[in-house]
């Protein structure tokens, strides 16, 4: 049976750049500490999908195996299916016919212990109206409970159980030398017994795993035998086939006749089981993505997924932001495909907040996990690139200006009508003139082609620009957004509601002002000393007059000019 809870599409370019510039890798981090950097890039790129369809299916399987459990149970039920894996392995691997015994014995436990708990779980409701691939991995599961290997098995560990009871403890004696070398070996007793089947963690118990110890101090010995640990680059490697081979000669009848019952048990055809793993840990992340969320007392919604749509967001939350904090308002979220958005604003007031909201919610959803809204409708896109303000090429090669038109080179290469472009400040690198030249031909670019993208800048001349340049048709395309804020003079700081509303640039980003909250004013530094110092230094080693040019706007003094 060839059972498949995911189609991966992956991305069809590499997807580092948009996930770290979208903050996705911290996300995904933090929702699930096994991952690192590079992990959650794979994992990212990996199950990206722009397949409404398969997108569809992924949420209907997410929505149900949300009502029947949570993430810590479905990593122990996946833990039971990566297990059966393990033990086939180690099976292979066998030296002694008592470690072939006690890896079938295992290899079996595993298998029924996977195949009753994922029955348990996926039968704890059988909608009539669910998902597809839930309803055929539950049918999977319970054919394998009814199948005459799964039959064969529960009687075969019982057998086992009854033909070579496995001891709790095995006790040991050991001569060693003066430098606690240890010259002879002996099993001194075997006492308790042990059932695999009654053991609620069969990995963490040292005494149910086959005869291999480890090299790790600090973990406990994987030894059959006893609790012990040791070095074997100085005590040698054969400790623990000594034991085997000690307790073969011991029980050498009751290991004969539970070698006969262990290999009547064809294992075949497992690897259907152990197959579905990797997709179903994908559905155990995307569980506790939904669980981080919802602990911080924020509601999920199920996105919708519609072809030749716009996004539509209602009360979208900043996934990154709040994951951090509590109580924070949502903002709705429209986006018209094939539209150019310029977005200018003060510094801090939600414009590059406003861009990565975007972008992560397009992220999430395009997963298949729950996003952080009331409600999402978005027609799914190829691929998202993205272009936040660079920094210098480490290799010292390219400038700042350099590494940024590499960038926009791929970007305008590659991307077509189906792809999300975000871009974050490009062209702080030259000055004003040319950099307003420049974002003005990249947006008429994209627009030509029919590109969805948002500009976030400083330069609102683009906008203007923009608008005496454009087709009336492209016009009908061209939208202007603004962060609401204000200053505060009596209080002296900037305000800001971080929401952002339809409207012309307003052509000033306030950075006096900003500046001034933080206590950076002309008088200030006017009167600092070694500022002036400074300054005057500078004068006179490039043999200008004052550091000033032209007729100043906002009225300082000659005095000041050159002071």
């Amino acid at each position: 049976m060839n059972l498949k809870l995911i189609q991966r599409t992956g991305s069809p370019e590499p997807m580092g750049q948009a996930l770290t510039d979208l903050d996705m890798t911290k996300i995904l981090m933090l929702i699930d500490p096994r991952m690192d950097e590079k992990k959650s890039v794979a994992f990212a790129e990996s199950y990206f999908c722009g397949d409404a369809k398969e997108l569809s299916e992924r949420f209907s399987v997410l929505s149900e195996l949300k009502t029947l459990t949570d993430p810590t149970e479905m990593q122990e039920a996946i833990d039971l299916i990566r297990q059966i894996e393990k033990e086939q392995f180690s099976l292979k691997g066998t030296v002694t016919k008592l470690t072939m015994i006690l890896y079938r014995w295992r290899l079996m436990t595993s298998y029924v212990k996977a195949v009753r708990f994922w029955c348990e779980v996926l039968g704890r409701k059988d909608p009539e109206n669910g998902s597809a691939r839930v309803s055929a991995l539950r049918a999977f599961f319970r054919s394998h409970l009814e199948s005459p290997l799964f039959a064969e098995c529960e009687k075969t560990l019982t057998e086992l159980d009854e033909t070579l009871p496995l001891p709790r403890y095995i006790h040991v004696g050991m001569n060693i030398r003066e430098d606690g070398y240890p010259v002879d070996l002996g099993i001194l007793s075997a006492e308790g017994h042990i059932d695999l089947m009654k053991e609620e963690d069969p990995a963490s118990e040292p005494s149910l795993n086959a005869l291999l110890s480890s090299d790790d101090t600090s973990k406990k010995s994987r030894s059959l035998g006893p609790e012990f640990v040791y070095n074997r680059g100085l005590y040698g490697s054969h400790f623990d086939e000594y034991i085997a081979r000690s307790l073969e000669h011991e029980w050498r009848g009751k290991i004969a006749k539970a070698s006969k019952i262990a290999e009547k048990v064809k294992l075949d055809g497992l690897e259907e089981i152990t197959s579905l793993a990797d997709d179903l840990q994908f559905y155990q992340i995307a569980l506790l993505a939904a669980e981080a969320f919802e602990s911080r007392g924020y509601a999920l919604c199920r996105p919708v997924t519609r072809e030749d749509t716009s996004l539509d967001i209602r009360a979208a939350l900043y996934p990154d932001f709040i994951l951090h904090n509590e109580g924070i308002r949502g903002n709705d979220l429209l986006l018209q495909k094939g539209n150019a958005v310029i977005i200018t604003g003060p510094n801090h007031s939600g414009k590059t907040s406003y861009l990565k909201t975007i972008g992560q919610c397009y992220l999430l959803a395009q997963l298949g996990f729950f996003v952080p809204a009331a409600s999402m409708t978005f027609e799914p896109v190829r691929h998202i690139f993205t272009l936040f303000s660079a920094g210098e090429d480490q290799s010292m090669t390219a400038s700042r200006m350099g590494v940024e038109v590499k960038k926009l080179t791929e970007i305008l290469k590659k991307s077509t009508s189906r792809d999300l472009i975000l871009l974050n400040e490009p062209m702080t690198s030259t000055n004003p003139v040319e950099a307003v030249s420049i974002c003005a031909d990249l947006t008429r670019h994209f627009l030509e082609k029919g590109i969805t993208h948002l500009l976030v800048t400083h330069l609102y001349d683009i906008y203007f620009l923009l608008r005496a340049q454009l087709s009336a048709s492209d016009l009908e395309k061209l939208e202007s957004l603004i962060t609401q804020s204000h200053y505060d003079e009596s209080s002296g700081v900037m305000v800001h509601s971080y929401r952002l509303i339809k409207h012309d640039p307003l052509g000033n980003s306030y950075a006096r002002e900003t500046a001034a909250a933080y206590g950076i004013t002309l008088q200030g530094m006017l009167a600092d000393d070694a500022l002036l110092l400074a300054a005057k230094n500078y004068c006179e080693t490039h043999n200008i007059d004052s550091i000033y040019e032209g007729d100043d706007p906002h009225g300082i003094s000659d005095d000041n000019r050159h002071r």
